[in-house]
């Protein structure tokens, strides 16, 4: 116990960071692993993290000496940090190819929603499902787990449901969540 967190410790603590960064960011996995890829990895850095807590504060506290290697792993953890906050993917990135979606589905009659469940055409989201409803509203649903909640697109303005919470975010585009659960969300809520 007497030893600062060394050479192995640093590898693992940046392996781990290495998948979190990657699995927040949606570089990898891009399927609905990423969930689980996350999990794994935050709890390998939470164990990295006591085992760095309590060697650093034996060391230093215990033996009243300084090791550098007491060091790289904070500083890993920042960097990885500032990384995620850059790499994070953003709704401005994903807008031309939803208003490109949006339009195709207004300019077809006969087709209200579209689904996809390997290769969706966003990426980096988790966006699996658009929905046009009767107004010509057109709903991205997330795949997030028991979700409902994405982003819309009303050019004629927000539709009148006081279920729906919008948060407006300029040229038609709200990003909604229905807090009670409804597999479309043009729909009214039950009694």
């Amino acid at each position: 116990m007497n030893k600062p967190p060394g050479t192995w410790h640093f590898a693992v603590t940046v392996a781990a960071l290495i998948v979190a960064v990657a699995a927040w960011c949606r570089w990898w996995p891009r399927d609905d692993s990423a969930v689980l890829t996350s999990v794994a990895s935050g709890l390998v850095l939470l164990g990295c993290g006591l085992w760095w807590a309590i060697r650093s504060i034996y060391v230093a506290g215990q033996d009243r000496r300084w090791s550098w290697w007491i060091l790289p792993a904070p500083v890993a953890v920042g960097i990885a940090i500032l990384v995620a906050l850059w790499g994070a993917p953003s709704f401005e990135q994903a807008r031309p190819k939803m208003d490109e979606i949006a339009a195709e589905l207004r300019a077809d009659p006969d087709d209200s929603s579209v689904s996809w469940w390997n290769d969706s055409p966003l990426e980096r989201f988790d966006i699996r499902f658009v929905h046009e409803d009767a107004d010509g509203n057109v709903y991205f649903k997330f795949t997030i787990y028991g979700a409902n909640k994405g982003w819309m697109h009303a050019p004629a303005g927000p539709p009148d449901n006081d279920f729906l919470e919008l948060i407006p975010l300029g040229d038609g585009w709200y990003r909604y969540e229905l807090p009670w659960v409804n597999p479309s969300p043009g729909m009214v809520p039950p009694d």
